[in-house]
């Protein structure tokens, strides 16, 4: 079974407004496209580090 993982975003929207977006997925690939399909106004996205993360 695969493992569900939290992953957070910082969104800089093209309106300058920043907010952090948190996505439970598979992989950061897989959150980072769902957060494009789901918000349209995106300019960029910075990855922040979970606190659960293993390096």
């Amino acid at each position: 079974m695969t493992e569900l993982r939290e992953f957070s975003f910082l969104v800089l929207h093209t309106s300058g407004e920043e907010t952090v977006q948190t996505v439970v997925s598979t992989s950061q690939d897989l959150a980072e496209s769902a957060l494009y399909r789901w918000i349209t106004d995106i300019k960029s996205l910075q990855p922040m580090t979970s606190r659960d993360e293993e390096q």
